[in-house]
């Protein structure tokens, strides 16, 4: 009996410190995002930049020069974070910030035939945060332009839109 309760009161012990754990954790990022705001704002406003896309060349044409252009790993860096083609298809493609052991942020270019060459958009669709900082702030600028590049240089336009309001 004495080792049944012993045993109740450790889970209980580990419990509460996890929770405690938890509650300092969301606060200091909470602390964090109030204090350095500008960082954390900034970073909102990358991931909720997309693009909106119109190409004279078809899908299949447009989507392989983004990701040319692009110049992305080909696969998921093994330990240094880097930008990397996670998926593509048909008429999309995946890139994502990470490494092999963990993706930081997820974004998707999704285009469609169109009468005069496809159309189509370029979005975050996940990413991550640690207190201020959000996943992806340094290297969406650069994604963004090399995609834009990229349909400009056939002739078509890539025009920035905002997809979410801070």
């Amino acid at each position: 009996m004495a080792t049944v309760l012993g045993i109740v009161i450790l889970a209980a012990v580990v419990g509460v410190v996890m929770l405690v754990q938890t509650g300092i954790g969301k606060s200091v990022n909470a602390v964090d995002r109030r204090v350095r705001s500008g960082t954390y704002q900034s970073g909102n406003r990358q991931v909720w930049t997309g693009l909106k896309i119109t190409s004279p060349a078809p899908v299949r044409q447009t989507l392989e020069a983004v990701v040319t252009t692009v110049n992305a790993h080909a696969s998921a860096p093994a330990l240094v974070g880097g930008l990397f083609v996670k998926a593509r298809g048909d008429d999309w493609v995946i890139f994502s910030v990470g490494n092999k052991l963990e993706e930081a942020l997820n974004s998707v270019l999704q285009l469609q035939e169109s009468a005069s060459g496809c159309t189509g958009t370029f979005t975050v669709t996940a990413w991550k945060t640690s207190g201020a900082d959000v996943a992806g702030r340094t290297e969406l600028p650069r994604l963004r332009e090399r995609i834009a590049r990229a349909v400009s240089e056939l002739g078509g336009t890539a025009e920035e839109v905002e997809e979410r309001s801070s």
